[in-house]
């Protein structure tokens, strides 16, 4: 069958579809170049393709899987014919230089960078199996004090060793924050999305600004400074960021952000004049401590001046008062991850890709399904002059209303389909669930195949009822809650699906590998490849 007929699965429905198309008929998901060539064959030889993430003007994200390693990751491809436009071309370089310097257990890492035969680049990224603070927050409410002080230090941590490297993140927010497990089941905060991070030594004079003068990043969390605000010849610090993780800590403490704005001048504007209202004003039925919120107020100061000198003061400051905030009933200390199985979202946890954010961010057709705060581009001119006093930041907002008001500016529109919010859990995410506490009313069956392989069916064999599984339980390896009793699981390996029976008994964990084939690693890449 040639390439052009070969069935390819469409990534969000997971049904055959025919490559020629530009939609799948059965749910209208976008099929792009780069998955008609990849959807039948590895990407360089070793990445199977299991769901796209993000697709956009610049390139697309696919959660994969490494073949050889049974690892799940992320890939973040550039199109080669983005290569024209050189911003875009040094920024998605850049970004893969400075990420691959980063080693910390509160950030993000990058594992790879390469190009394929079609002059494509991409980055391998780790998989975090877990929820960022945003979708948390909507899912159950305001945060905890104590969990939010917990969160925040781990977050802070990693954003000092990031300063510590002479980088400036320029794009923390809520999306940008992930709650995971380590190898204990412990709470594990990482800071993600490194793409318009830069160097201190080149932040002088252009905020948050790229050479033709448009803004990356997020208003909703941009501190004055990085909106435009700079005096003549003062460059953006780290204590931007420390302004928009403030506007963070509120968001967590609140469940809304302090400022609230429906375009981007009106955001500017509030975040240069105006002062942020106390959280029991935002939210009454939250009760925050005094020494907490005035903690968090500090962050938030507009003369950045009067914020915390460092990520590890602001952390510090934390840890101070941290003893005397008591843990909440319901989530404990806030150190076992008790904050995902308790609210009873570990199926509906939207997976991130690293950098995702910015993938294609200049590009008014991206799409990507974290159901995140819009990334708002615009084209601030600002002279010196408008800089200089507060006066002249009200003058300079005004005049930046009038210009945004007969100029253009993209809000990047984002979608949210189903099976896009999950993906399973890899190696390292099945090993803390192995370790974290078990129901005693349920068991954990920790199921892996070898070489690989994809859940079929689990039947109860008690009742001769199917599992409900949802499309992040598919992928193995993974790690299953399941009632105590008898069952069927059916794995589909590289070429046939096997069958086994596993007992389960209430509050014990079952560990299972299932021998899918015994095969040649280079035969699996021929046989992918279109005949």
């Amino acid at each position: 069958m040639s390439s052009a007929t070969t069935p390819i699965t469409c990534l969000r429905c997971k049904k055959p579809i025919d490559p020629a198309l530009d939609q799948c008929p059965h749910c209208g998901d976008r099929v792009t170049k780069f998955q008609r060539t990849y959807g039948s064959r590895l990407i360089d030889g070793k990445y199977q393709i299991l769901d796209r993430l993000g697709v956009g003007g610049m390139g697309e994200i696919f959660k994969v899987r490494h073949i050889h390693l049974n690892e799940l990751r992320v890939i973040k491809i550039m199109r080669p014919s983005v290569e024209t436009d050189e911003q875009a071309l040094q920024r998605f370089l850049q970004e893969a230089r400075t990420s691959t310097t980063i080693k910390h257990r509160n950030l993000a890492m990058l594992y790879d960078f390469a190009r394929l035969e079609d002059g494509s680049y991409y980055m391998v990224w780790e998989f975090i199996d877990g929820v960022n603070i945003q979708k948390w927050i909507a899912k159950n409410g305001p945060m905890p004090s104590r969990l939010a002080v917990e969160v925040a230090i781990q977050a802070l941590t990693g954003l000092d060793h990031l300063h510590s490297m002479g980088l400036i993140h320029r794009d923390v927010s809520a999306e940008n924050i992930m709650l995971s497990q380590d190898h204990h089941g412990k709470l594990l905060v990482k800071v993600i999305d490194f793409g318009i991070a830069k160097s201190l030594a080149e932040s002088e004079g252009n905020a948050g600004l790229t050479q033709t003068g448009m803004f990356l990043g997020k208003l909703k969390y941009a501190s004055p400074e990085q909106a435009g605000y700079l005096k003549e010849g003062e460059r953006l610090d780290p204590r931007t960021d420390l302004y928009s993780f403030g506007i963070v800590m509120y968001e967590m403490l609140s469940g809304r952000a302090p400022f609230q704005g429906s375009t981007p001048q009106a955001y500017i504007l509030k975040h240069v004049s105006e002062k942020p209202p106390r959280i029991a004003e935002m939210n009454p039925q939250v009760n925050v401590p005094p020494q907490l919120e005035s903690i968090v107020m500090k962050a938030l100061a507009k003369n950045r001046a009067d914020r915390f000198r460092s990520a590890a003061e602001f952390a510090g400051s934390l840890e101070v008062i941290r003893p005397s905030i008591q843990p909440d009933e319901k989530f404990g200390l806030g150190e076992r991850m008790v904050t995902l199985s308790a609210a009873k979202t570990v199926n509906e946890l939207p997976r991130y890709t690293p950098a995702a954010g910015t993938l294609g961010s200049n590009d008014p057709t991206i799409v990507e399904r974290t159901g995140a705060e819009p990334r708002t581009l615009v084209e601030p001119v600002l002279s010196p002059a408008t800089r200089r006093s507060a006066g002249g930041m009200i003058a300079g907002v005004v005049a930046l209303i009038v210009l945004i008001g007969v100029t253009s500016f993209v809000l990047l529109r984002r979608r949210e389909p189903q099976s896009a919010h999950t993906a399973a859990p890899s190696t390292a995410q099945v090993t803390a669930t192995a370790n974290a506490p078990v129901s005693p009313d349920h068991g954990v069956l920790l199921l892996s195949a070898s070489p690989w392989g994809d859940i079929e069916q689990i039947v109860n064999l008690d009742n001769h009822k199917k599992v409900e599984l949802s499309d992040d339980k598919r992928s193995t390896p993974t790690a299953i809650e399941l009632e105590p009793g008898k069952y069927s699981v059916s794995v589909r390996g590289p070429r046939d699906t096997k069958t086994v029976d596993v007992q389960i008994e209430a509050g014990k964990r079952k560990r299972m590998t299932i021998p899918t084939a015994d095969v040649n690693y280079d035969e699996i890449e021929r046989e992918v490849k279109p005949q």
